[in-house]
């Protein structure tokens, strides 16, 4: 497509900077995702791709390596699904193309006003004046561009409300004795990506709770592998991973008594709380 040899170096200029990671040109979009020791990694890569073609968006999900590795080692099985270059720095940038009408410049005025005069005046060559095309009226448009920026919008007693909110109005489904989300669950996974997206520079702990059928092992490593896959969902859908703990309790955290179906079926259950890192 257009512009795309142009997107494609910058994408590759962008590579060469990565310590690890990834770099695609698809359709209009260029994305970049991988860790950097470099503290300036993200707007190292913003200028690298400042001058894309103005059809094209840049996506760039940047982590510090250190913090991002030492995550990674505690959650080894999380790592080897998600990989290594799934994090997303602290906003999300994007490039608009906006087309703004260029109004007539002062030259472009006199000549219409002494095409005018001429039409108007006596001529010696009538046929070569009757020959000439009618000036165009079509504004002609400039392309320009607007960097807009995704920021905190809602403060973390907010957003711990509102995504506690949506999990009380519905639980997040799994199939049956396993840790895949149900596909029954897949608008309320989106709804939670979007509210932990309005607060990023919270910490959250996803927390993973069975019903106390089944051994308590059985149940501490399936309500890990749980809170790990809706991390995972997270994590793939633009949460930065560097602000996300996956923890399963198993049965040790009921919230009513395991005696009836309807009662277990209310501890078996993923909440968010905020994560204290003072």
């Amino acid at each position: 497509p257009e512009g795309y040899l142009a997107a494609a170096t910058a994408a590759l200029r962008a590579a060469g900077k990565l310590n690890k990671g990834i770099v695609m040109v698809n359709d209009y979009a260029v994305i970049v995702q991988g860790l950097s020791s470099n503290n300036q990694g993200v707007d190292t890569f913003e200028s690298l791709l400042g001058d894309l073609p103005a059809q094209y968006q840049s996506n760039i999900q940047i982590g510090d390596q250190r913090e991002l590795e030492s995550l990674l080692r505690i959650h080894p099985s999380l790592a080897a699904r998600v990989g290594a270059v799934n994090n997303q720095p602290r906003n999300e940038t994007t490039i608009e193309t906006i087309r703004i009408p260029v109004p007539p410049s002062d030259s472009a005025d006199n000549q219409a006003s002494a095409t005018q005069d001429s039409t108007t005046a006596p001529s010696d060559t009538p046929q070569e004046s009757q020959q000439e095309s009618p000036q165009d009226t079509t504004p002609s448009f400039e392309p320009r561009t607007r960097v807009v920026q995704v920021t905190q919008t809602i403060d973390p007693t907010e957003c711990a409300y509102q995504l506690h909110a949506q999990l009380t109005k519905q639980a997040i489904s799994f199939e049956t004795g396993s840790s895949d989300i149900d596909n029954s669950s897949q608008e309320l996974m989106r709804e939670l990506v979007r509210i932990a997206k309005l607060c990023p520079q919270v910490v959250l702990e996803i927390a993973g709770h069975t019903d106390d059928l089944g051994t308590r092992e059985n149940n501490l490593g399936l309500s890990q592998r749980r809170a790990e896959s809706v991390m995972e969902f997270l994590v793939r859908n633009g949460v930065s991973l560097s602000r996300l703990r996956a923890v399963g309790y198993g049965e040790e955290r009921p919230l009513v008594e395991n005696t009836t179906a309807e009662r277990r079926k209310k501890n078996r259950r993923i909440e968010f709380s905020l994560v204290d890192e003072s």
